[in-house]
């Protein structure tokens, strides 16, 4: 596996995935060829990618994101790193999708909401919400942005917008000024 994990590293980084996606990725890699009893993946094809992804499903019950996750992580080894065409994989049970909705707030509940908070917890949920980023995205800045007052301002200030993340209409004024009074 270590040959293969770094062969798939090396692919993934060329792409410029993210590096969770390349954690996922190796991850889902290194337990398809341990199910297969360390065979080298050279060697298998469709049936044996056909027979892990119904082991999660049936045996593990994973979310079918996890197995969709799963399968685009087999393809990726097979086609960017072997390239080796698989062909066509048989249909394998499908994991089951939740049946539960996303709960969605109104304009005037995340208003009620940000109007409770204050400093780096109002900031963080400022950039979730209205800059779209994702919570690891977030928070793995948040160090970065700690160490220099000048690049959560220069970033916040009003100008280029080609350059700069979409705020909701006024949101850079409170997060500057959340910003400038925190202790750090």
């Amino acid at each position: 596996m270590p040959a293969i994990g770094w062969a798939v590293r090396d692919a993934i980084r060329v792409r410029h995935y993210g590096r969770r996606t390349e954690e996922a990725y190796v991850t889902w890699i290194r337990r398809y060829i341990v199910f297969h009893h360390k065979t080298h993946p050279s060697k298998m094809g469709a049936p044996e990618i056909a027979a892990f992804l119904t082991s999660l499903a049936v045996r593990e019950r994973v979310s079918a994101s996890r197995q969709n996750q799963a399968l685009s992580a087999l393809l990726f080894l097979y086609r960017n790193v072997l390239a080796v065409d698989v062909g066509s994989i048989e249909p394998v049970p499908r994991a089951r999708t939740p049946t539960h909705v996303p709960v969605v707030l109104s304009r005037d509940e995340v208003k009620r909401i940000m109007e409770q908070l204050s400093g780096i917890i109002w900031i963080t949920v400022a950039l979730l919400s209205g800059a779209g980023l994702r919570l690891r995205d977030c928070l793995d800045g948040a160090p970065a942005c700690a160490a220099s007052r000048t690049d959560l301002q220069g970033l916040l200030a009003p100008g280029n917008s080609s350059t700069k993340p979409m705020y909701p209409s006024g949101t850079w004024r409170k997060t500057a000024v959340n910003y400038t009074s925190m202790e750090l």
